[in-house]
């Protein structure tokens, strides 16, 4: 280890990205039919380029992939079929990846290998598995392999993998694997020698964590040093083999060029033309502006001339190039600059996309236009959005109109419906351009003015407060639904109801103290609108809210209760009544009001209060209850009338300010007892009661009784149930505990009752005691879960071979019969090999338990 990077270390300093060749077999069914697809297989090689990005590795492929046409490839047993396949067909000069549908070593089947070429069942072909691999290709072990490290680091060098930077792993230790929840934290108890708890790294590549497969994996500076040092050692090695192995080079392409980079729906799309006939694919890279450091962020396949860039941070400039996939540098695409601006949150919809015709609405148009009717922007028949959260990005497709600070502007929104239903809209300006639609800067509120065949007239107002520069507006129309509300739709969150959302670009001009040509100048004010109007009313009834404007010109505004209710209002008055009909209590304000000379204030608030008749309370006990002296015992008490109420219960209990229609009373009478509601009463004065409850104490008190029974054999890994009888007076207590150092202790009413266990190892549990009101009881049985370790399994098979084995008749005739001994309690693995080690059968396990003996027949 330290030769190589001892001579890497100058060479490495002064190098770029270097290249490395990738020679890549698929292998299909004899028929042609299955295995990978190219367009995986290119995305898994641009993960791997990503992680390997830090290393200054990047990898092309050496050409097509190679297609191998055989059901033994296809399902791949490595004992048997490297040397039919892999042998003769690797690339010396690249490193070889063969892409299988399954793949066996020993007998078993494994999601991947590295042994002298990369072997990948197609269930793995993605990036974090191909990574892995090619870690293991540039000599990188698994993070818990070679003894056991200890936490505090001390033997770091010479245990695991000889890295300091790679945490202590307990992976592959009793109880490692085991306590594994696809979190990043360690949730396992076991300590090394030291006594210091393992708090490996979950995500590292090289692990075998959940999180390793996942998108977050990556890997330390120390294993990427490792790997940079390797790769510079084998390109100088004296060994021709060792320094051909990374010589295959790229192939000549005509270099792509790319035709546009939009944002679109909240992501990067970029297009690019594709100018070459022997391309094996593309990689799309990234680099921040400035910087020569280019990151894979993306493969797609062959003639494809579109990727969307999911993983974009906002308010960054970036350099797009586009890398056929079966090249090093020759054949880049010039690149070209895209700066990101401001990500806006993706609205949702509840509402997936519905292949019934008639359950869609839409935005159709959308334009903006001056107060003399000057259009500043126009988007019509835009259809339905294909976007399955039916969200439209035309902030790039369409021309953003210019608007000055501190002036209005008429807004009409158009819906497009399949059928006859109507839509609220709600409209927002980024006032402060920081990337969000607050709360504050929702200029148009919900309207319900949207159906068929209408047009909604907004007027929007832009605040002279608004920071200059560009700028997006958002526009929401539903069909609400519960739990949708209405009056307060969200820029961002899940609609219920059927609707669309849009976005456009806006550019806003600073305001001038001149006033606007599009703002009339001559006694025009904006309105000030004022609503009261409190009132107490019987159910039925209608009150009057009172609404006083002052305004110089025709006004609108709406009014909205706490019940659901809104009314948008026009008029030119100065004051107006409005009829309610409430159901129920509400309070009812302004949510806006406007007219031409722009948007203005509201104030005020009116609550109807609806009375209700008030129902004189009721109380009553029916049922009968048993115990044992000591015990607690609950009482329900059935309640009607209006709430809130009072009760007095006959031990002096007292309840206050109950809103339910029923109350559970705890009692603990030291005899038998019958209890009985006093008193119950509420606002209307007192009301009846009726019924009891008769509570029986039992003098005696039987102790309890608790057994367990049942032993199990399950592998490691696996949960075990533990079956535990109780005979006793509920609630009941047991405490059980294992050879194992487990421990617990639990209440239960049951009868029956199956503790589930995880042991890592075998483990014999018993019980401990059991206890209830009438004291400590008695407790028999044991359970012995016996676990099957996968490693002891395979040492005891590995053991086996040097057993004593009778064959007879030899030479065999018709059939063979083996007896022999196995090597306690695991699975023994019998096979027959030819001289040269062959695998010619393979001897399943007899169904006799004690396995010994097998019959077959030689091949």
């Amino acid at each position: 280890m330290e030769t190589y990077r001892g001579q890497a270390a100058k060479l490495r300093a002064a190098t770029t990205v270097r290249y490395v060749p990738l020679k890549v077999f698929i292998c299909r069914k004899t028929d042609g039919t299955g295995g990978a697809d190219i367009p995986k297989l290119l995305s898994a090689i641009a993960s791997a380029n990503a992680r390997f990005q830090s290393a200054r590795i990047q990898f092309f492929m050496t050409g097509p992939p190679t297609i191998i046409r055989s059901d033994a490839c296809y399902d791949f047993d490595y004992d048997t079929e490297y040397r039919v396949f892999a042998g003769p067909m690797a690339d010396p000069k690249a490193i070889n990846v063969f892409v299988l549908n399954s793949l066996a070593l020993n007998g078993r089947g494994i999601g991947g290998l590295y042994a002298g070429e990369i072997f990948l069942p197609t269930v793995g072909l993605n990036g974090q598995a191909l990574t892995h691999e090619l870690g293991h290709a540039f000599s990188l072990m698994h993070t818990f392999g070679a003894g056991t490290e200890r936490v505090a680091r001390t033997n770091c060098t010479s245990k695991a993998d000889g890295l300091c930077d790679t945490p202590a792993d307990p992976w592959d230790l009793p109880g490692g694997s085991g306590a594994d929840d696809g979190t990043m934290v360690f949730k396992g108890t076991i300590r090394d020698p030291d006594g210091n708890l393992y708090q490996p790294m979950m995500n590292n590549v090289m692990s075998e964590w959940m999180l390793s497969r996942s998108p977050s994996a990556r890997f330390t500076a120390g294993q990427l040093e490792r790997m940079a040092n390797y790769l510079t050692f084998g390109l100088q090695h004296p060994s021709q083999s060792l320094r051909e192995r990374y010589s295959a080079l790229p192939e000549g392409v005509v270099a792509p060029a790319i035709t546009s980079v939009l944002k679109v729906n909240g992501k990067v799309q970029i297009n690019w033309q594709d100018r070459s006939a022997n391309e094996t694919g593309f990689f799309i890279e990234r680099a921040v502006a400035g910087s020569a450091d280019f990151l894979c962020v993306g493969g797609v396949g062959p003639n494809v001339t579109t990727f969307t860039d999911t993983g974009v941070p906002l308010n960054t400039n970036y350099m797009y190039r586009i890398r056929p996939a079966n090249t090093a540098t020759g054949s880049l695409s010039p690149a070209v600059s895209f700066s990101v601006g401001n990500w806006y949150c993706l609205p949702q919809s509840a509402n997936a996309v519905t292949s019934n015709p008639n359950a869609r609405i839409g935005i159709d148009e959308v334009t903006i236009r001056t107060a003399d009717n000057t259009t500043l922007m126009t988007s019509n028949n835009t259809g339905f959005a294909a976007d399955p959260d039916f969200y439209s990005d035309f902030s790039s497709s369409r021309a953003p109109a210019t608007l000055k600070a501190g002036q209005g502007y008429r807004l009409t929104i158009r819906a497009l419906f399949r059928d006859q239903y109507s839509a609220v809209a709600a409209v927002w300006v980024d006032l402060n351009q920081d990337g969000t639609f607050g709360r504050d800067e929702r200029l148009v509120v919900p309207a319900g003015e949207l159906w068929p065949g209408n047009a909604l007239a907004e007027w929007l107002f832009i605040p002279a407060t608004a920071k200059p520069g560009k700028t997006y507006m958002r526009i929401r129309i539903v069909d609400p639904i519960p739990p949708d509300r209405p009056s307060d739709l969200d820029p961002c969150g899940i609609l219920y109801g059927r609707g669309e959302t849009e976005d456009y670009a806006l550019t806003i001009l600073a305001p001038t103290a001149s006033g606007s040509p599009t703002t009339p100048t001559t006694s025009c004010t904006p309105p000030v609108a004022v609503i009261s109007g409190d009132a107490v009313i019987q159910p039925g009834a209608t009150a009057q809210l009172k609404l006083t404007v002052t305004a110089s010109r025709p006004w609108n505004l709406t009014v909205v209760g706490t019940d659901g209710y809104r009314m948008p209002v026009s008029g030119s008055g100065s004051l107006v009544y409005l009829s309610v009909k409430p159901t129920q209590t509400a309070t009812y304000f302004l949510a806006g009001a406007d007219n031409v000379c722009g948007k203005g204030t509201v104030s005020g608030q009116a609550r109807i209060t609806v009375q209700t008749p008030c129902l004189l309370p009721t109380a009553s006990l029916a049922e009968s209850k048993t115990l044992f002296a000591g015990q607690t015992v609950q009482i329900r008490v059935n309640l009607t009338g209006s709430t809130p109420l009072s009760l007095t219960m006959s031990d002096g209990q007292v309840f206050s300010n109950k809103y339910f229609d029923s109350q559970y009373v705890d009692v603990h009478p030291t005899t038998t007892t019958t209890y009985t509601v006093k008193r119950v009463s509420n606002a209307c004065g007192v009301g009846t009661t009726s019924g009891s409850a008769l509570v029986t104490v039992r003098s005696d008190c039987p102790l309890p009784a608790a057994s367990m029974e049942g032993n199990e054999t399950i592998r490691a890994g696996s949960v075990a149930m533990l079956p535990i009888a109780v005979t006793a007076a509920p609630p009941w207590s047991v405490t059980v505990a294992g050879t194992d150092g487990y421990r617990f202790s639990f209440t239960h009413t049951h009868e029956y009752v199956y503790l589930s266990v995880k042991p890592a190892q075998t483990t014999v549990y018993t019980l401990l005691g059991v206890s209830n009101a009438c004291g400590r009881g008695s407790v028999s049985g044991k359970v012995t879960i016996t676990v099957q370790n996968t490693a002891a399994r395979l040492a005891a098979s590995a053991e086996a071979v040097g057993k004593p084995l009778r064959i007879y008749p030899n030479p065999a005739g018709s059939g063979l019969l083996i007896r022999y001994t196995g090597s306690g309690d695991w699975q023994e693995e019998l096979f027959i090999t030819d001289l040269s080690g062959r695998v010619l059968k393979a001897i399943p396990e007899p169904h006799n338990p004690a396995r010994e003996r097998c019959w077959c027949k030689p091949r």
